[in-house]
């Protein structure tokens, strides 16, 4: 299970609402069998998770695009997702992250149809993908760095209501240096934490 963002308006922090609210999805995530959650936490919410059983996994970065820079489509050798190669995406997701997120991944192309892209290899297997939100780009995987290149040109090849964000581990230098050259700017570390 992945938990999003948790907020408590500014008035009513200190007051263990956050907790409560941990608690209880907790308690869902359990109900249901799910045998590990994560989560991004800032430093101030650092603490409050590691008390609900949440252990530091990696270091994450909130990077930010404030050049509107447009790639052209042709660029990319990223192909628009259609419904022939989603079970090849599933499968690669799952090779990647453990778990089968078929049902979160069906929603995300329902949600932003027509923007998520996928990189295949000389056989035609999924060997990366994206998906952009109106303002978020990813989630971003792929096995080398010419598809990772690929479908960053591709989703920035998308209009987006704002310049887009990408939420990227700090460890991946390659995928940092790509971003800084394409004009992000690191707005943001997060601590990535796992629980179970």
């Amino acid at each position: 299970a992945t938990i999003g963002m948790m907020v408590v308006h500014p008035d009513f922090q200190r007051l263990g609402i956050g907790r409560r609210l941990m608690e209880e999805i907790l308690l869902w995530i359990d109900a249901r069998g799910c045998p590990a959650a994560i989560l991004e936490a800032t430093a101030v919410g650092q603490p409050l998770y590691a008390s609900l059983g949440f252990q530091p996994f990696d270091s994450t970065l909130r990077y930010k695009n404030t050049t509107n820079l447009v790639i052209n489509p042709e660029d990319s050798r990223a192909l628009e997702m259609t419904a022939e190669h989603f079970h090849n995406l599933v499968e690669f997701d799952r090779n990647m992250f453990g778990a089968d997120r078929s049902r979160i991944l069906m929603r995300y192309m329902q949600d932003y149809p027509h923007r998520t892209f996928i990189s295949l290899n000389s056989g035609e297997d999924v060997i990366g993908y994206v998906i952009c939100g109106h303002n978020q780009i990813g989630p971003w995987v792929s096995l080398d760095i010419h598809s990772a290149r690929d479908l960053l040109d591709a989703a920035l090849s998308l209009a987006y209501a704002e310049g887009p964000a990408v939420i990227i581990p700090a460890a991946d230098q390659p995928g940092l240096i790509m971003l800084e050259g394409n004009g992000f700017d690191d707005t943001r570390g997060c601590t990535h934490m796992v629980r179970g």
